[in-house]
């Protein structure tokens, strides 16, 4: 597999205002609008004046036709029109209520979906314009495979994700080791159904400083959050691939694999021993270690993972609120 390292993360995110509550968080940029803005107090008063008249010129209208079938001298007309059944009188009300009720609804809609509608912004324009949602932001081109489904391929493939700097320093020989110390190489976190890689926003930053994680990580699953969703090519089941747990994991494991590449190449420059490391894969993952987490759904995912990591890497695995699900016999999830 293969991962571009540019970490993009947007070019005028210096330019963005953190919130108050969370400074990792971005406020949205006031030129976007995530909802339907709202008319002001004129123009909805304009469109519900002009409802009211159309319900009311639809209403007399059908009384008109009514009038006109009904038999008799006028004054049998008039009794029709002005009669005492009281019944007759609140159905037409309530027909008139109930037109401009609708009209007014379907107006006011067609007026906020012609002018003021929700911002439609792809994932290329929030690169381009530093609008990523948050200062641990990072979006790159994954390639990899998914060894569960036999090798599959997967990617290239837009991945957004968060990326949190933790300790540097290792653990001291013979230190038991405090809450600064390193005790992880990474640390990655999967998000559950109807999630993104924001769920874990406000905890990253604290859990990877108190378990001791040299970089903390949360991916968006395809079809979740800023990572490319790619359309269907031959109306296949394998277009759902990506969108598989299965294929989540393999992401995971591609971005959570490329930062411990990024740890043992920084020990082998160190201690001179980068060409012995490379003739010996198995070497460069010699005392590595990983804290896996998962939530809900996710956790199916970062047992995968669990599963996927080479088996010299240590893994630290918690699962919050797990959602397991146990497929069929020959079948996978």
């Amino acid at each position: 597999g293969s991962i571009d390292n540019s970490e993009r993360s947007g070019s005028n995110t210096a330019a963005r205002t953190p919130r108050s509550d969370l400074p990792t968080l971005f406020d949205i940029p006031p030129s976007i609008h995530p909802t339907y803005r709202p008319l002001s107090t004129p123009v909805r008063l304009t469109l519900a004046a002009i409802s009211v008249s159309i319900a009311a010129a639809s209403t007399f209208a059908n009384i008109a036709r009514r009038i006109a079938r009904v038999g008799g001298s006028s004054a049998a007309k008039l009794d029709y029109t002005c009669g005492g059944d009281w019944r007759r009188a609140i159905g037409i009300f309530a027909k008139f209520a109930l037109r401009a009720l609708l009209i007014g609804t379907v107006t006011i809609a067609s007026v906020q979906e012609a002018f003021l509608r929700p911002s439609r912004v792809d994932t290329p324009t929030l690169l381009d314009r530093g609008w990523l949602p948050s200062s641990l932001s990072k979006f790159d081109t994954v390639q990899t495979t998914i060894p569960t489904l036999g090798g599959r391929d997967l990617g290239p493939l837009g991945v957004h994700y968060l990326k949190y700097k933790g300790v540097d320093s290792p653990i001291p020989p013979g230190d038991g080791g405090t809450s600064h110390d390193r005790r992880f190489d990474v640390l990655h976190c999967n998000h559950g159904f109807g999630a993104s890689s924001l769920s874990w926003l406000p905890a990253l930053p604290s859990l990877t400083d108190r378990l001791g994680a040299r970089v903390g990580l949360a991916h968006d699953a395809v079809g979740f959050g800023f990572t490319d969703r790619p359309g269907a090519t031959g109306g296949q089941r394998e277009d759902l691939v990506p969108y598989s747990l299965a294929g989540s994991a393999a992401i995971g494991c591609r971005l959570v694999e490329n930062e411990l590449e990024k740890a043992s190449s920084t020990i082998d420059e160190s201690s001179g021993e980068g060409e012995d490391a490379k003739q010996q894969p198995g070497k460069r993952n010699k005392g590595r270690s990983v804290a896996l987490l998962g939530h809900s759904m996710g956790c199916t995912s970062t047992l995968r993972m669990a599963l996927t990591l080479p088996r010299d890497v240590r893994k630290f695995i918690v699962l919050v609120a797990p959602a397991l699900v146990f497929p069929a016999p020959g079948k996978e999830v």
